[in-house]
């Protein structure tokens, strides 16, 4: 084979490559809103939370955090605002990276179950975060929301959304009377909507590599802040928390097997019996989000030496 047929060769493997990949399909999704979280209390543990929680619960301090990050190809951005109030309302900023954000369609708090972005066709990397109101009075609300999607990789891609809602409400419980034992639990009623997906084609092409996660989680934690306090949990509801997350696997079988859209829904945590004293509670709430698009190796070579044909039968032709 002549040399002039070898360079078309590699140019028009190259540039085959080139087009094959121009088109990219990955995207992953974490949305969770609490739209209230309350506490109940069994105040003669008879096994009804018909108590007042105000009646034997106080709060005494404790502080309130958000965050949220997003990343698009490396150009990053971070809002984290100061701590408040145990109660306190907490608004990390609304964060948008990419080329593509003017398309997005939201502002800051705006996002609901049924305008989560969940779009491949844009590059974007998206998060956002609120939280407000107390567990003892009307109850807490608060979500958290990470978005990313990949449309035109070009043979390599890459974006992260992180939110880290850290909803860490340091509470100190005061129970009322000298020996007396009540029983405590949360319940919160929310919505969430977690998925990640890598398109047929992508999965199906060796030439490049796609990955997606997202995971929304919400868990709690309960303890002794004092001499004297003490806490016994029972195991008689679904635990201190719960967590959706959906991994997309670069394979035609698992690049998208599963997707969490739950609408008002109803979590019961498992209840403590308390004795009289402070106690501490600590709540986490996170919505995290990757995915990327990359050529494989392979691939990366061959669109290189397309490259270099193509410069190669350039100066063919110009020293003819």
């Amino acid at each position: 084979m002549k040399l002039s047929n070898k360079l078309t060769t590699a140019c028009v493997a190259g540039l085959l490559l080139a087009s094959s990949n121009a088109m990219a399909d990955v995207r992953a999704t974490a949305y969770l809103n609490i739209s209230s979280l309350f506490a109940e209390v069994d105040a003669d543990l008879d096994g009804i939370f018909d108590e007042n929680p105000n009646d034997f619960v106080s709060i005494g301090g404790g502080s309130r955090e958000t965050s949220s990050d997003a990343s698009f190809n490396g150009s990053a951005l971070q809002s984290q605002p100061p701590a408040v109030g145990a109660t306190g309302t907490s608004d990390a900023s609304f964060l948008c990276s990419g080329p593509d954000c003017g398309s997005i369609g939201l502002t800051e708090n705006s996002v609901t179950l049924g305008s989560v972005v969940a779009d491949s066709s844009l590059n974007y990397a998206l998060a956002d975060t609120l939280v407000s109101g107390s567990a003892l009075d009307g109850g807490a609300r608060g979500f958290t929301y990470g978005d990313v999607g990949i449309a035109t990789a070009n043979n390599f891609g890459n974006a992260n959304s992180n939110i880290e809602n850290n909803l860490i409400t340091r509470v100190a419980f005061t129970v009322g009377g000298t020996s007396q034992t009540i029983a405590i639990r949360l319940r919160a009623v929310y919505d969430a909507f977690v998925d990640s997906f890598i398109s047929a084609a992508i999965a199906a092409d060796n030439s490049r590599t796609g990955t997606a996660n997202a995971t929304s989680s919400f868990s709690f934690r309960l303890t002794a802040g004092s001499e004297g306090a003490s806490v016994t949990r029972n195991f008689d509801g679904e635990g201190r928390g719960f967590e959706f997350t959906d991994n997309a696997f670069d394979d035609p079988d698992f690049n998208d097997a599963i997707q969490f859209n739950i609408a008002n829904a109803l979590f019961t945590s498992d209840s403590f019996n308390l004795t009289s004293g402070n106690y501490q509670l600590s709540i986490v709430q996170q919505s995290d989000v990757s995915a990327t698009l990359v050529p494989e190796p392979g691939a990366i070579v061959l669109f290189g030496m397309g490259l270099l044909g193509l410069g190669l039968r350039a100066r063919t032709k110009a020293a003819k």
